[in-house]
């Protein structure tokens, strides 16, 4: 019983401290998405694909209602801005990441082995990738 609650217990610290990374990592982009140019339909845009995290042009259009143009010009700053990332190299068909939150999520938490139990042998989860 012992080997299965250190398991629980490691997990719930780990998504914890996802979590709390991801919310730093959102916020802090917001607040630069919002004091740039055209933030109000490119904030829209960043949060469909913190939704998504990996998004096409014509999928944000269809799920914000948007239209084309306001959001490739919505990814293009965002992606300027760093924050994400044209996955294709196509001019059609593009697809865009959000490499830092795909990042966070394939984490494995082993870069803090302090809080995890030692050879437990318990699956990390699934690991996202594009």
């Amino acid at each position: 019983m012992a080997y299965y609650l250190e398991g629980v217990d490691w997990t719930a610290r780990q998504t914890t401290a996802t979590t709390i990374k991801l919310l730093e990592l959102f916020n802090s982009d917001r607040e630069r998405i919002v004091g740039s140019p055209g933030g109000r339909s490119t904030l829209r845009v960043y949060e469909e694909i913190q939704r998504r995290v990996i998004v096409s042009i014509r999928r944000v259009s269809d799920s914000l209602g948007i239209s084309i143009p306001t959001v490739t010009s919505s990814l293009l700053r965002l992606e300027k801005m760093g924050i994400v990332r044209e996955t294709t190299g196509r001019k059609y068909g593009r697809m865009f990441a959000y490499d830092r939150q795909l990042a966070m999520l394939n984490e494995t938490g082993e870069e803090t082995t302090s809080s995890e139990p030692a050879g437990n042998g318990i699956a990390r989860g699934p690991r996202v990738a594009l």
